[in-house]
Protein backbone atom coordinates (compact mmCIF):
# COMPACT_ATOMS: atom_id res chain seq x y z
CA UNK A 1 0.00 0.00 0.00
CA UNK A 2 2.77 2.34 0.79
CA UNK A 3 4.22 1.93 -2.09
CA UNK A 4 1.04 2.41 -4.65
CA UNK A 5 1.03 5.59 -2.41
CA UNK A 6 4.69 6.56 -3.01
CA UNK A 7 4.07 5.94 -6.66
CA UNK A 8 0.96 7.70 -7.21
CA UNK A 9 2.43 10.89 -5.28
CA UNK A 10 6.05 10.67 -7.41
CA UNK A 11 3.97 10.60 -10.77
CA UNK A 12 1.36 12.92 -9.48
CA UNK A 13 3.77 15.51 -8.54
CA UNK A 14 5.98 15.88 -11.65
CA UNK A 15 2.93 16.31 -13.51
CA UNK A 16 1.29 18.87 -11.71
CA UNK A 17 4.99 20.63 -11.76
CA UNK A 18 5.59 20.72 -15.29
CA UNK A 19 1.39 21.80 -15.93
CA UNK A 20 1.92 25.12 -13.61
CA UNK A 21 4.53 25.81 -16.10
CA UNK A 22 2.38 25.78 -18.25
CA UNK A 23 -0.62 27.14 -17.46
CA UNK A 24 1.92 30.21 -16.18
CA UNK A 25 3.04 30.94 -19.44
CA UNK A 26 -0.31 30.60 -21.37
CA UNK A 27 -1.79 33.67 -20.95
CA UNK A 28 -4.74 32.46 -19.46
CA UNK A 29 -4.45 33.38 -16.14
CA UNK A 30 -5.04 36.80 -15.60
CA UNK A 31 -3.95 39.18 -12.46
CA UNK A 32 -6.01 42.70 -12.26
CA UNK A 33 -5.11 44.09 -9.44
CA UNK A 34 -6.15 42.05 -6.62
CA UNK A 35 -8.26 39.90 -8.56
CA UNK A 36 -7.41 36.83 -10.47
CA UNK A 37 -9.32 35.12 -13.63
CA UNK A 38 -8.48 31.82 -14.44
CA UNK A 39 -10.57 30.14 -17.51
CA UNK A 40 -10.22 26.42 -16.60
CA UNK A 41 -10.10 24.84 -20.15
CA UNK A 42 -7.79 27.26 -21.48
CA UNK A 43 -5.10 27.46 -18.71
CA UNK A 44 -5.33 23.89 -17.35
CA UNK A 45 -5.83 21.76 -20.13
CA UNK A 46 -4.91 23.27 -23.03
CA UNK A 47 -1.85 21.23 -25.04
CA UNK A 48 0.64 23.11 -23.66
CA UNK A 49 0.19 22.76 -20.40
CA UNK A 50 -0.71 18.84 -20.52
CA UNK A 51 2.55 18.15 -22.57
CA UNK A 52 4.61 20.06 -20.47
CA UNK A 53 3.30 18.21 -17.25
CA UNK A 54 4.17 15.09 -19.67
CA UNK A 55 7.55 16.65 -20.27
CA UNK A 56 8.03 16.94 -16.40
CA UNK A 57 7.08 13.76 -15.52
CA UNK A 58 9.81 12.11 -17.85
CA UNK A 59 12.13 13.78 -17.48
CA UNK A 60 11.58 13.01 -13.68
CA UNK A 61 11.50 9.28 -14.65
CA UNK A 62 14.55 9.56 -16.56
CA UNK A 63 16.64 11.41 -13.60
CA UNK A 64 15.81 8.71 -11.50
CA UNK A 65 16.86 5.42 -13.99
CA UNK A 66 19.70 7.60 -14.80
CA UNK A 67 20.70 7.85 -11.25
CA UNK A 68 19.60 4.10 -10.40
CA UNK A 69 22.03 2.55 -13.42
CA UNK A 70 25.38 3.73 -11.46
CA UNK A 71 23.80 2.90 -8.10
CA UNK A 72 23.02 -0.90 -9.14
CA UNK A 73 24.97 -3.86 -10.47
CA UNK A 74 24.22 -6.70 -12.92
CA UNK A 75 20.55 -7.43 -13.96
CA UNK A 76 19.13 -4.81 -12.21
CA UNK A 77 21.31 -2.00 -13.74
CA UNK A 78 20.53 -3.13 -16.94
CA UNK A 79 16.45 -3.02 -16.35
CA UNK A 80 17.49 0.86 -15.32
CA UNK A 81 19.68 1.22 -18.25
CA UNK A 82 16.81 -0.14 -20.42
CA UNK A 83 14.25 2.23 -18.82
CA UNK A 84 16.31 5.28 -19.05
CA UNK A 85 16.90 4.27 -22.97
CA UNK A 86 12.99 4.40 -23.25
CA UNK A 87 11.74 7.17 -21.34
CA UNK A 88 15.08 9.52 -22.88
CA UNK A 89 12.99 8.61 -26.32
CA UNK A 90 10.17 9.52 -25.07
CA UNK A 91 11.18 12.73 -23.45
CA UNK A 92 12.86 13.48 -27.19
CA UNK A 93 10.03 13.29 -28.82
CA UNK A 94 7.47 15.29 -26.13
CA UNK A 95 10.56 17.64 -26.61
CA UNK A 96 9.66 18.13 -30.66
CA UNK A 97 6.46 18.30 -29.92
CA UNK A 98 6.51 21.02 -27.04
CA UNK A 99 8.25 23.45 -29.64
CA UNK A 100 5.54 24.34 -31.81
CA UNK A 101 3.16 24.41 -28.83
CA UNK A 102 5.37 27.00 -27.54
CA UNK A 103 5.09 28.70 -30.31
CA UNK A 104 0.84 28.43 -30.48
CA UNK A 105 0.12 28.88 -26.48
CA UNK A 106 3.21 30.94 -25.34
CA UNK A 107 4.43 33.37 -27.45
CA UNK A 108 6.29 35.40 -25.06
CA UNK A 109 8.60 32.46 -24.24
CA UNK A 110 9.15 31.01 -27.59
CA UNK A 111 10.19 34.59 -29.02
CA UNK A 112 12.31 35.15 -25.80
CA UNK A 113 13.75 31.04 -26.71
CA UNK A 114 15.97 32.17 -29.81
CA UNK A 115 17.51 35.17 -28.48
CA UNK A 116 20.96 35.58 -27.75
CA UNK A 117 21.03 35.21 -23.94
CA UNK A 118 18.96 32.30 -23.73
CA UNK A 119 19.76 30.21 -27.22
CA UNK A 120 22.88 29.16 -25.76
CA UNK A 121 21.24 27.28 -23.05
CA UNK A 122 18.55 25.79 -25.18
CA UNK A 123 21.92 24.17 -27.25
CA UNK A 124 23.72 23.21 -24.51
CA UNK A 125 20.77 21.35 -22.93
CA UNK A 126 20.27 19.51 -26.50
CA UNK A 127 23.99 18.47 -26.20
CA UNK A 128 23.83 17.64 -23.25
CA UNK A 129 20.87 15.42 -23.95
CA UNK A 130 22.66 13.86 -26.49
CA UNK A 131 25.66 13.05 -23.99
CA UNK A 132 23.54 11.28 -21.53
CA UNK A 133 22.33 9.26 -24.03
CA UNK A 134 25.43 8.10 -25.36
CA UNK A 135 26.88 7.37 -21.54
CA UNK A 136 23.58 4.73 -21.47
CA UNK A 137 24.17 3.37 -24.94
CA UNK A 138 28.21 3.25 -23.97
CA UNK A 139 27.20 2.31 -20.41
CA UNK A 140 29.40 5.20 -19.44
CA UNK A 141 26.82 5.53 -16.24
CA UNK A 142 28.60 8.26 -14.95
CA UNK A 143 28.90 10.29 -17.41
CA UNK A 144 25.40 9.89 -18.22
CA UNK A 145 24.47 10.88 -14.67
CA UNK A 146 26.24 13.83 -14.73
CA UNK A 147 25.13 14.94 -18.48
CA UNK A 148 21.48 14.41 -17.17
CA UNK A 149 22.02 17.08 -13.99
CA UNK A 150 23.43 19.22 -16.32
CA UNK A 151 20.55 18.74 -19.06
CA UNK A 152 17.63 19.00 -16.11
CA UNK A 153 19.38 22.31 -14.65
CA UNK A 154 19.79 24.28 -17.79
CA UNK A 155 16.27 23.49 -18.91
CA UNK A 156 14.74 24.86 -15.50
CA UNK A 157 17.60 27.95 -15.74
CA UNK A 158 16.29 28.27 -19.66
CA UNK A 159 12.24 28.26 -18.80
CA UNK A 160 13.32 30.78 -16.32
CA UNK A 161 14.58 32.94 -18.84
CA UNK A 162 12.36 32.51 -21.34
CA UNK A 163 9.58 33.56 -19.10
CA UNK A 164 11.18 36.75 -17.41
CA UNK A 165 10.70 38.98 -16.16
CA UNK A 166 6.69 37.38 -15.44
CA UNK A 167 5.52 35.22 -12.33
CA UNK A 168 2.28 34.91 -14.35
CA UNK A 169 2.48 36.24 -17.95
CA UNK A 170 1.16 38.52 -18.86
CA UNK A 171 0.43 40.52 -15.82
CA UNK A 172 2.25 39.92 -13.15
CA UNK A 173 5.98 40.36 -12.85
CA UNK A 174 8.60 39.20 -10.46
CA UNK A 175 9.05 42.58 -9.24
CA UNK A 176 5.64 43.66 -8.85
CA UNK A 177 4.67 39.89 -6.65
CA UNK A 178 8.04 40.77 -4.24
CA UNK A 179 7.93 41.24 -0.94
CA UNK A 180 8.61 44.46 1.31
CA UNK A 181 12.51 44.48 1.03
CA UNK A 182 12.52 44.18 5.23
CA UNK A 183 11.17 40.99 4.30
CA UNK A 184 13.52 39.75 1.69
CA UNK A 185 16.26 40.45 3.97
CA UNK A 186 14.68 38.48 7.13
CA UNK A 187 13.68 35.57 4.78
CA UNK A 188 18.10 35.79 3.59
CA UNK A 189 19.16 35.61 6.55
CA UNK A 190 16.71 33.14 7.77
CA UNK A 191 18.10 30.64 4.87
CA UNK A 192 21.74 30.97 5.86
CA UNK A 193 20.88 30.42 9.29
CA UNK A 194 18.89 26.98 8.16
CA UNK A 195 21.82 26.12 6.05
CA UNK A 196 23.53 25.03 8.92
CA UNK A 197 21.24 22.85 9.89
CA UNK A 198 19.86 21.71 6.66
CA UNK A 199 23.88 20.58 5.10
CA UNK A 200 24.84 18.29 8.15
CA UNK A 201 21.55 16.88 8.31
CA UNK A 202 21.33 16.22 4.40
CA UNK A 203 25.22 14.99 4.49
CA UNK A 204 23.96 12.33 7.43
CA UNK A 205 20.95 11.21 5.30
CA UNK A 206 23.02 10.56 2.77
CA UNK A 207 25.71 8.50 4.94
CA UNK A 208 23.15 6.75 5.70
CA UNK A 209 21.32 5.55 2.92
CA UNK A 210 24.59 5.20 0.35
CA UNK A 211 26.52 3.53 3.62
CA UNK A 212 29.34 2.32 0.77
CA UNK A 213 26.92 -0.72 -0.10
CA UNK A 214 26.21 -2.24 -3.13
CA UNK A 215 23.25 -2.98 -4.33
CA UNK A 216 22.62 -5.77 -6.52
CA UNK A 217 19.26 -8.16 -8.38
CA UNK A 218 18.16 -10.93 -6.07
CA UNK A 219 19.29 -14.47 -8.08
Amino acid sequence: AWAAVFGAASTITPFLLGASLGAVSSGAIRVIGSAVSVAPLQAWLNPLTMAMGATALALSAYLAAVYLTVETQGQLQEDFRRRALLTGGLLALLAVVLLPLLARYARHSWEVLWQWQTLPLFLGGVLLAVGSAWGLFARRYKLSRICAVGEVSILLWGWALAHWPYLIYPDLTLLNAAAPLATLNGVLLTVLVGLVLLIPSLWLLFRVFKGGREYKSRP
